[in-house]
């Protein structure tokens, strides 16, 4: 049959830059090269057969007959969607490309196996099809997956109106150079829409091989151990003829060294031949890895190198972490606040002016003004990255603080009440609360050791102490 002498010849007689064709199906040879319904909602499935004759009692027409110059045509064996119950049921009707409008449904098939295109261009899906449906929600779409049918991508425009046998055909860049290509069929259908179905025939994937003298071959890379963020300059021999417009594209595999769903790391536009290089930037965001590889490609004509060689090695980035005493990291002019930071091995803090130390797990902290401060933290590994605090300076001498007598609020940091302890029997006679800009929010007046903070925003706060011996002042935080 015509299928088997596509499979035999499949990667027969491959000129340079000749269309041929790398896979071919008539149906023929029913569910050969198809997995029926790989994914499926409602009465409308998929299935291969060569029935054509509807119903006139139940409203459904006849399947068009196909051009004759189809193998077995005019009414040869075809991959249609039916309606399972018109097909199956208890008094059956027809098994022909008909639709149950009022069962919403959603249903594929696809191809089981991958075509390698990794040294073709100009991929090229064409077929002939039928697919009435309509517009608002009933049509038929192609599909394409390059990574063995984990993810799908739809190519091209839907399919509804087509009511006689149609040839259409389907380019897509994102087709080319793949280990990993196939291709599925979707139809999906809302309340409404026309017979027949998405119909499927005559199907054939073409390309042009572009397997002559190019050639790419990765040079040695600088080292085997990076981290996320490295540049790189990357290494490579091109040879052969690079058209107009070229580009020279260096991936990032992923951790496992799979070029699946490679990552772009630099470009070089380039017809040159011969020895050449790339400036690249591995992304911020590589996971840790043990077994990563990097490759160049080219665009026109499209050629795959061969990666580099060896495992390369990523670790990861710290994460920095600062935390700050006191807790929300703001002082009165001429006081200091201590910083410590976490999540690396050594530190570098700046601007280191006013800093204890421009190094070390905890500095101290005296400025005049609000500062914002960078931790560069470094892992044992190498591989370091940034943090910052902020250490807000407030003027404190407007709230006029006189520590006559000592008063201690706890819990600090509250959330609900803020308790006063003082170490004698002296009496309390009114409380100020004031905000960080020395604003007076509240007044408490008479005897009292609790005041609530529940309906205070998070931040830092004083109480004013009015007491028989003068007055006090003791700063809290809100959480």
């Amino acid at each position: 049959m015509k299928k088997s002498v596509i499979a035999a010849c499949l990667f027969l007689g491959l000129q340079s830059f000749a269309q041929t064709v790398i896979f071919g199906d008539n149906f023929e040879m029913p569910g050969f090269n198809w997995t029926l319904n790989s994914s499926v909602s409602g009465n409308n499935q998929w299935t291969m057969n060569a029935t054509y004759t509807g119903s006139a009692a139940n409203f459904i027409p006849n399947v068009p007959n196909q051009p004759v110059s189809f193998l077995n045509g005019p009414q040869s064996t075809y991959l249609h969607v039916y309606n399972l119950p018109n097909c199956n049921g208890f008094v059956p009707v027809t098994c022909n490309a008909n639709y149950d409008v009022n069962s919403v449904s959603d249903c594929t098939t696809e191809m089981s196996f991958d075509l390698n295109t990794s040294n073709d261009g100009n991929v090229t899906l064409t077929f002939w099809y039928l697919s009435g449906g309509d517009q608002n929600g009933s049509y038929g779409t192609v599909e394409y997956s390059t990574d063995g049918g984990s993810s799908w991508t739809a190519t091209g425009s839907p399919l509804y109106g087509v009511t006689n046998w149609t040839e259409i055909s389907f380019s897509n860049p994102a087709f080319d150079a793949q280990a990993s290509l196939r291709f599925r069929f979707r139809w999906q259908n809302n309340a409404t829409g026309i017979n027949p179905p998405f119909s499927i025939d005559e199907l054939t994937v073409t390309s042009e091989h572009l397997t002559s003298n190019e050639t790419i071959t990765m040079q040695h890379l600088n080292a085997n151990i990076y981290c996320p963020g490295d540049d790189e300059t990357i290494g490579f021999e091109a040879l052969g003829t690079y058209n107009a417009g070229n580009i020279f594209i260096a991936q990032l595999s992923d951790a496992t060294g799979s070029f699946a769903s490679p990552v772009n790391i630099g470009t070089l536009a380039s017809t040159a031949s011969g020895i050449q290089s790339i400036s690249a930037t591995y992304p911020v965001s590589t996971p840790a890895g043990t077994a990563y590889r990097v490759r160049v490609i080219a665009s026109d004509p499209s050629v795959i190198g061969g990666d580099n060689g060896e495992d390369v090695i990523f670790n990861a980035l710290p994460v920095i972490d600062v935390t700050t005493t006191p807790q929300d990291g703001v002082i009165c002019l001429g006081t200091s606040a201590t910083l410590t930071a976490g999540g690396a091995t050594t530190y570098m803090w700046s601007p280191s002016a006013t800093l204890s130390a421009d190094n070390g797990t905890a500095v101290t902290a005296t400025p005049a003004v609000t500062t914002i401060y960078t931790i560069t933290g470094t892992q044992f590994e190498g591989c370091t990255n940034t943090g910052t605090v902020t250490v807000t300076v407030e003027d404190c001498a407007a709230l006029g603080e006189q520590d006559v007598v000592v008063f201690e609020l706890y819990p600090n940091p509250a959330t609900d009440l803020v308790t006063i302890k003082t170490t004698g029997d002296l009496a309390i006679e009114s409380i100020e609360l004031l905000n960080n800009n020395g604003q007076v929010i509240r007044t408490i007046s008479g005897i009292t050791s609790t005041i609530s903070a529940s309906d205070l925003a998070a931040g830092s706060y004083f109480m004013r102490i009015q007491h028989a011996n003068g007055v006090s002042n003791a700063r809290f935080i809100k959480e």
